[in-house]
């Protein structure tokens, strides 16, 4: 039954035939489909796999994702965006692994299972625009000049007073449940842990684009200003030349997953593009066992109802 005020255009849900939603502040209507198919083809199946995955990458990192690309309204246009540009991207990465045989080691590709609601981690583009992440972008931190004060070293790289440098990260922790597996398969690839995502912003010091100090280490630009877990990381010890910290450096819980950095600058839609890489992917479900995965269905662990297999009849 149709909600809202339809003349006014603010109706939703059903009305006979037809399906009334609001996108982006406007109403639309679309047909109402009264005899749905489930079609699990292969190539369907694929499809949901990718799909589910991206969408639930987007809705736990929804606090990011939902203002980082640049241009796009924050909220619906940000989802649009990042569902179309990974969903392709990770149709991509499948396809490489299984058209390249690639050994399961070292394949890219990561899908959900079906029937859980968290995120895999997975290599895919968080962020996009036009600012150049001169930081954190490369493999390693730009090294100081020899006697180049912090205030030379910022103007050097183009940093300025209100840059943001956004850690983001999903991952596995040590111990993680397990809350799929493929039953013709015993790997960690072909398995579904509990992941959480993660992120750390840091600021550039308000002092740091005038001081004079020596530049020594990686502290004196930038400091923490929010995180939704404790960074072991203070950067007051990492000099300038030093690789870039890996998951494992910031996240003290184990490396299982995938991380980035996001530039962005403050109160102004400016951001850096960012696609998330490995720290360590052993762990699943890889490109070779989404298809099966997703063929087999929520065979999760703990589902049965029998009393011998640990159920409650």
């Amino acid at each position: 039954m149709a909600k809202g005020n339809i003349l006014l255009g603010m109706g939703r849900g059903k009305l006979g035939d037809i399906v009334l939603t609001r996108i982006d502040g406007q109403q639309i209507a679309r047909p109402r489909n009264r005899q749905p198919k489930n079609p699990r083809t292969n190539k369907q199946l694929y499809q949901r796999a990718v799909m589910a995955t991206v969408m639930q990458a987007y809705s736990a990192g929804i606090k990011i994702f939902d203002h980082s690309f640049e241009g796009k309204s924050v909220g619906a246009a940000n989802q649009r965006y990042f569902m179309k540009l990974n969903a392709k991207k990770l149709r991509a990465q499948i396809a490489a692994d299984i058209d390249g045989d690639v050994v399961i080691t070292s394949q890219i590709g990561r899908v959900v299972a079906p029937g859980v609601s968290m995120p895999v981690p997975a290599c895919l583009q968080v962020s996009e625009g036009s600012l150049i992440n001169t930081l954190f972008g490369g493999n390693e931190i730009p090294k100081a000049n020899e006697n180049e004060t912090v205030a030379q070293y910022c103007e050097r790289l183009g940093l300025i007073a209100g840059d943001l440098f956004t850690f983001v990260a999903f991952v596995v922790p040590e111990g993680a449940s397990n809350l799929f597996t493929l039953l013709t398969d015993s790997t960690a690839y072909s398995k579904q842990y509990t992941c959480s995502f993660i992120y750390a912003r840091y600021k550039v010091k308000s002092d740091a684009i005038s001081s004079i100090k020596t530049m020594e280490s990686l502290g004196d630009v930038v400091e923490l200003s929010e995180a939704n877990f404790a960074p072991m990381t203070s950067f007051n010890g990492i000099e300038t030349g030093e690789a870039i910290p890996a998951l494992s450096e910031i996240y003290e819980n184990g490396n299982n997953g995938v991380y980035g950095w996001i530039r962005s600058r403050e109160n102004e839609d400016l951001r850096s593009s960012c696609t998330l890489k490995f720290d360590s992917r052993s762990f699943g479900i890889a490109s070779s066992f989404a298809l099966a995965a997703w063929k087999q269905g929520s065979a999760n662990l703990g589902d049965s109802d029998l009393i011998l297999e640990g159920g409650d009849e």
